[in-house]
């Protein structure tokens, strides 16, 4: 684009990193590491055990206390590639419209950068069922949704909060954060008569509600929120892989728990502008962006994918 700067252009599609995650709840729940990524990996090491402790110990000239040598996990994670299409203006359209196409545009690639990583970390950090990541289904005697799946319902989040506070005993007290899709958040608001009056009290305050974002509700102490962006799954141990294509009616919708800024990481590495100017054959300018960045849980260490849950929709039977 014509008299592109790219540290500029760079900066407006970037900006600051926080306020870069912060344009999407979501992702402002994540834990932001972008100051330890060093040529576009984050390096980072899981600590090991904690000493032990001896009480009231005293040596009789031979006996010491035990050893301990504290054994550290490496880990580290390769940051991926995000570009957009190549964005073209043409030279008419930079002289004769009366708005600035260019930052138009720019916003919209922002915009779309920071939706496609917010959609698949949320895919990357829903559970698969083990001892520290529960994963539940509703139950048969759920109430079927107008969407062909079994609606979620209160008895379903208390199960899975008895779930983790048994994975997480020292965590029992916390509130965790809960996303469901539109159609479950709907159905819960209409049905479950705590939510419905927590509705209603907001409305009668004046609250006002982020554009586009459903007003947070507290069930069970899960702090629920309405997002279409949650992962679908086969069964408890099986989730699709992200782009993979999606059957309703077969695959099960998924309403998917974690714990803020203990749960996913989010991070950016570098930004790198491509440009063209004044192409003969278009009589445009020219661009796309490459920003290099990561959505996911801690690691790629099993042993450190903590923190997460899910319950799985049904298909109605």
């Amino acid at each position: 684009m014509a008299n592109l700067i790219p540290d500029v252009w760079i900066d407006y599609l970037i900006g600051d990193e926080d306020e870069f995650f912060k344009n999407d709840r979501f992702l402002s729940h994540g834990k932001n590491v972008s100051a330890f990524v060093e040529n576009d990996f984050i390096n980072f090491a899981y600590k090991g055990g904690r000493p032990g402790i001896t009480k009231n110990f005293n040596t009789n000239g031979t006996t010491q206390l035990p050893v301990f040598l504290r054994t550290d996990v490496p880990d580290k994670v390769q940051l991926d590639d995000y570009s957009t299409d190549q964005m073209v203006i043409p030279f008419k359209d930079m002289q004769l419209l009366p708005y600035d196409k260019k930052m138009s545009m720019m916003e919209d690639a922002r915009m779309a950068l920071i939706a496609e990583i917010a959609k698949e970390g949320m895919w990357k950090i829903g559970a698969v069922n083990s001892a520290k990541t529960p994963v539940l289904t509703t139950a048969s005697t759920n109430t079927n949704g107008a969407d062909g799946y079994e609606q979620l319902i209160r008895a379903d989040f208390i199960r899975l909060r008895k779930a983790l506070d048994a994975a997480y005993p020292g965590k029992a007290n916390m509130t965790y954060w809960a996303v469901v899709d539109v159609d479950a958040y709907w159905d819960l608001i209409t049905n479950d008569s705590i939510l419905n009056a927590q509705w209603g009290y907001m409305l009668q305050a004046g609250k006002v509600f982020a554009l586009n974002e459903l007003p947070v509700v507290n069930i069970a102490g899960f702090n629920l929120y309405a997002d279409n962006r949650t992962p679908w799954y086969t069964n408890v141990t099986t989730k699709l892989a992200y782009g993979a294509t999606i059957t309703p009616g077969t695959h099960l919708k998924s309403a998917i728990f974690y714990a803020d800024q203990e749960s996913f990481f989010n991070a950016l590495g570098s930004t790198e502008l491509f440009d063209q100017n004044r192409h003969p054959g278009m009589q445009a300018d020219l661009a796309s962006f490459r920003t290099r960045a990561f959505v996911g849980p801690f690691g790629q260490t099993t042993a450190n994918y903590k923190h997460v849950a899910a319950i799985l929709r049904t298909v109605n039977a």
